[in-house]
């Protein structure tokens, strides 16, 4: 289901030589923005899968602790009444209990981008907004005895990169320019390995199986560089009460705290069920793919082969009025019809079992999508082969076996997330000292592009209450910047931060202090890694300041955020950077490169 809302690893990697004019990385595809993993069949292929657990750059984890303990306790908690008056309880499974609750039991099985959620149509867009995605799919995968076992429970981890948080939403570019250029910069070294990712379907992508070439290592510093716990604001789960029912529910972060929602499609309820016997999905959807009425996989159970010309949707709807049954899958797997708002978690994730099971055919050309000219489908082998393997894109469970799965849905959103990307960011791909210390080998080729550069410059100007206080606080500041350099806490603080270029503290007259920087990434980030790193330096600069927000600025951090932001002095555009595709980081990382 498609939502919006919502160990620090690097390694350095030399140059490849020109690209082959055969594959361009400019152009992606489908598995140039979605990754999915082998499934792990021994000890060593699960401990070298990325897990939940694992630090970003700011020291947090990939799945956020309030994160992870609400979702999982929500997961315990949830129960429904199935079609028979029985009541159904999503419980995790008793001897694996602990392992669930244990993020490092949690091993991403896939990755996915997606430019514009929750869809790319041009009226959807000036609807909702677009909101760019990196999304994650984790699994559980325990191993007893050497056992490994792939357990039928995922969970999707949305990171949004939004501007601020208004509605519709608003793309943050820059931030996912930075991510589309990484990802060119993955094809192309892809490439001079030998594996090609252009005109190849959407499976277990083939870079996993590269002698020589760590993707996994990869795509681990992908997420390092760009995911932030503040970017997580939605995320979808979806667990079984062995053997059955399959649970599905979706939750967003309202203030401090993660609930569950209640999609418009099976309002007022806030999870649906799956089931064998009886109604198989409770509750019944309400999809709304035309105006008011649609569609949904529910139609698809039960005994319908006899009738699959039969009408979908009651007469009087328009131009849906004709929709048969057996089109029913091709509806829900067209990205530019059915999406997160408006259709139902079940139907996202059985439309290939149920296109499967049926032996559907295809729908007409205006209901189904085709992939743009270009831009590849979907791997056959990895369609589910089950009718109840609801996996979208990740790992199913099938004996003694695991089936890496991928739906027809899942790929033809990936086709157009490629497409778009392709049309609308289509700035030039890094160059090749672009990606987290990559050695450039030729001069000039990092020419300033002020319009995509990925530092962002602070001008914070704060007054002082008094003459005295000015002096206090200039006093303050000239026996900081005097101590040496591992002894003064903000240049140690900054230094663990590893996001500022640069750092200077003016005083502009007699009662105005400022401090300047240029920094990496969005500014709501930059401010929470301060309040985090050196709030109780901020404590000491803020008592002698008119207008001061609430102390200690930890415990008040939303109070501390605007406070900054309304004494920010923004530059006139463009802002200069002679490295705009570098952060602090890569060029520490040349730098140490350099002087080997």
């Amino acid at each position: 289901m498609k939502l919006f809302r919502s160990v620090s690893f690097l390694m350095v990697f030399v140059a490849f030589p020109a690209i082959v004019e055969a594959e361009s990385p400019q152009t992606l595809d489908v598995n140039d923005v979605s990754f999915l993993w082998p499934a792990p069949a021994k000890a060593d292929d699960v401990e070298r899968l990325i897990a939940g657990d694992e630090r970003l750059a700011d020291g947090a984890p990939l799945w956020p602790t309030q994160a992870f303990e609400q979702v999982t306790a929500l997961a315990q908690q949830t129960e429904m009444v199935d079609s028979g008056g029985r009541k159904q309880q999503l419980l995790f499974d008793a001897p694996f209990r602990d392992d669930f609750l244990d993020r490092h039991t949690w091993k991403v099985a896939g990755i996915r981008v997606d430019p514009s959620a929750p869809g790319t149509h041009r009226d959807l867009v000036g609807e909702l907004g677009s909101s760019p995605q990196i999304r994650l799919v984790l699994q559980p995968v325990t191993v007893r005895g050497g056992q490994v076992r792939v357990h039928d429970v995922a969970a999707h981890l949305v990171f949004s990169f939004e501007v601020g948080a208004a509605r519709p939403a608003v793309p943050d570019r820059v931030a996912f320019q930075a991510i589309v250029d990484d990802l060119r910069k993955l094809k192309a070294d892809l490439q001079a390995a030998g594996v090609a990712t252009s005109g190849t379907p959407l499976g277990v992508h083939p870079g996993f199986h590269a002698a020589g070439f760590d993707l996994t290592a990869r795509l681990r510093q992908l997420l390092v560089r760009h995911t932030r716990t503040q970017h997580v604001n939605t995320m979808a789960f979806m667990g079984i009460r062995s053997p059955e029912p399959w649970f599905f529910f979706a939750v967003a972060k309202v203030g401090d705290r993660f609930v569950a929602i209640s999609p418009k499609s099976i309002a007022p309820l806030k999870s649906q069920m799956l089931g064998v016997g009886g109604v198989p999905v409770v509750p019944a959807p309400k999809n709304t793919q035309f105006g008011d009425r649609g569609v949904a996989t529910a139609q698809l159970f039960g005994n319908v082969a006899a009738r699959l010309d039969a009408a979908a949707i009651p007469s009087g709807s328009g131009s849906s009025a004709d929709v048969k049954l057996r089109e029913i899958a091709d509806v829900i797997a067209n990205p530019q019809r059915s999406h997160v708002l408006n259709t139902d978690c079940v139907s996202c994730h059985t439309e290939s079992t149920r296109r499967r099971a049926l032996n559907l055919g295809a729908a007409r050309d205006e209901l189904r999508y085709a992939p743009p000219a270009g831009l590849s489908g979907v791997d056959e082998r990895r369609l589910p082969q089950s009718d109840w393997n609801v996996r979208n894109f990740g790992w199913f469970p099938r004996g003694a076996t695991i089936a890496e799965t991928v739906t027809l849905r899942t790929a033809n959103e990936a086709a157009e997330s490629a497409e778009f990307i392709n049309r609308e960011y289509t700035a030039p791909p890094a160059t090749a000292g672009a990606f987290s210390g990559t050695v450039a080998d030729s001069a000039g080729a990092n020419a300033p592009d002020t319009a995509h550069s990925i530092s962002n410059a602070l001008t914070l100007v704060m007054k002082a209450k008094s003459a005295e206080d000015a002096r206090k606080l200039k006093s303050l500041i000239e026996r900081l910047q005097a101590m040496p350099p591992a002894d003064n806490p903000i240049r140690t603080a900054l230094d663990r931060l590893g996001i500022v270029h640069d750092a200077r503290f003016v005083f502009l007259g007699e009662d105005q202090f400022a401090v300047i920087t240029t920094y990496d990434d969005d500014f709501e980030s930059y401010v929470d890694a301060f309040v985090r790193e050196i709030g109780p330096v901020f404590d000491q600069l803020l008592v002698h300041m008119a207008d001061a927000p609430p102390l200690p600025v930890r415990d008040h951090p939303e109070e501390f955020l605007e406070y900054v932001r309304k004494r920010d002095l923004t530059c006139i555009p463009p802002f200069y950077s002679a490295y705009p595709k570098l952060r602090a980081k890569d060029v520490l990382t040349l730098q140490r490169e350099a002087a080997r």
